[in-house]
């Protein structure tokens, strides 16, 4: 019976590994030339509270209050949130935020044509403030 359950669960277990790397799994990588965009909106304290206006009326209930990935949606959908405040998503360039924040994917919108371009990368401006060092604060 062991011998036939194992038998059984290898094809299951493979699968869903298989499942989860071409699904949600998959590393969402940017296309170079975005990449290399640079933001042309310089920080200021103006732009970062636009950015956060933004974030409350567009991100909030999926990414959460603080962009930990637990906002009040987040366990509905069947993708997990990014955590905006972690390593591997602060460590990305503006390009790459402004490219995933445009064209979106799975789930999270596209907001190429519901928000301006100077309003993403606002956006992005506020993004860089959730950092994980600076969570105590908030």
């Amino acid at each position: 019976m062991r011998k036939y359950f194992l038998l059984l669960s290898i094809p299951f277990s493979l699968s869903l590994v298989l499942a989860f790397r071409f699904s949600d799994g998959e590393r969402w990588r940017a296309p170079e030339d975005a990449r290399k965009l640079i933001n042309p909106l310089q920080p200021s304290g103006e732009i970062i509270s636009d950015g956060k206006y933004l974030f409350r009326q567009n991100c909030k209930a999926c990414h959460g209050p603080f962009g930990k990935g637990d906002g009040p949606v987040a366990h509905t959908l069947k993708a997990q949130c990014a955590d905006l405040t972690s390593a591997p998503v602060q460590q990305q360039t503006d390009g790459e935020l402004y490219y995933k924040l445009s064209i979106g994917r799975l789930e999270m919108p596209g907001f190429k044509d519901l928000l301006k371009p100077d309003e993403r990368w606002a956006l992005i401006h506020y993004i860089r403030t959730l950092k994980e060092s600076d969570m105590s604060e908030r």
